[in-house]
């Protein structure tokens, strides 16, 4: 948000959509919304292309609309997760659900 609109907000509204956007990424940060992990190596090899075209398209649209590039992408980010999140509690499974952090005998997680 800062990069897109680095000066204070010319609006009332507009720090009001700001508020809400930071109330709202911060309960998905405590939430148990699960994020698919691009830790992982693809095993198919046209898997792992696909990943250097999608790298090389997102580092395009970086360059291009450098401003208001990362809004658009989080965006896009986040909606996805949700949406993923959604379709695993249907029953989907196109792509696997990460799995939670399992717990210790001392009860930490780790």
């Amino acid at each position: 948000m800062i990069l897109c609109w680095p000066g204070q907000p010319v609006l009332a509204k507009h720090a009001y959509y700001f508020a809400a956007e930071l109330f709202l990424v911060g309960l998905l940060m405590v939430s148990t919304v699960r994020f698919p992990s691009f830790k992982k190596k693809s095993q198919s090899p046209r898997a792992a292309m696909g990943l250097k075209v999608a790298f090389v398209g997102i580092l395009c649209l970086m360059i291009i609309f450098r401003q208001y590039f990362f809004i658009g992408f989080f965006i896009v980010y986040i909606l996805s997760g949700i949406l993923l999140n959604l379709a695993w509690s249907l029953g989907w499974r196109g792509v696997e659900p990460p799995h939670a952090p399992e717990e210790t005998d001392s009860g930490t997680v780790g």
